[in-house]
């Protein structure tokens, strides 16, 4: 295996901030991982057998969270996969597998309907990057209050789902 090849399956399963990831799973330091990347140190023989292991833990994980999520309560388990996503997001791996995943239970849980209902909509189950659009004015008709509500065109208060 190539440390190309190492780098790539590693951003697959943890997204682009893997190395302290892959170093706790793999056992070893997140020196050994970045002297690995820079071809100081060549990747151990077994390590591609060690890489299926880990993806197919990994893949159990993201399996298993999104099944018990998938028992929730329809509101709950929307609010459960927005915190989810924007975890993964704030981590820096939008693109992982477990946010992609996320997101599309996100959109599959809610038909769209719009933009602007989609955002309203999210931000009523409390996503916090839909009500800064909406604090931003990219919400047609609607605002955010100084206490953090969102109020809508007839000037009342919108309820939040959770």
């Amino acid at each position: 295996m190539t440390k190309e090849e190492f780098r790539n399956i590693c951003q697959a399963a943890y997204g682009s901030n893997f190395t302290s990831d892959v170093a706790k799973a793999l056992n070893v330091s997140d020196r050994t991982i970045r002297y690995w990347l820079e071809g100081s140190r060549s990747l151990p023989e077994n390590i591609d057998i060690e890489l299926v292991a880990l993806l197919g833990d990994r893949v159990r994980t993201v399996d298993s969270s999104l099944a018990s999520m998938a028992k929730m309560n329809s509101e709950i388990r929307i609010a459960e996969l927005i915190a989810l996503y924007e975890s993964e997001c704030d981590a820096g791996s939008a693109q992982g597998k477990t946010a992609q995943a996320a997101l599309k239970a996100i959109q599959a849980s809610l038909q769209y309907r719009g933009r602007d209902y989609c955002t309203l909509t999210l931000a009523r189950y409390g996503s916090k990057r839909s009500i800064e659009y909406i604090r931003r004015g990219l919400v047609d008709n609607h605002s955010i209050n100084s206490d953090g509500e969102i109020i809508g065109p007839d000037g009342k208060i919108v309820p939040r789902y959770c």
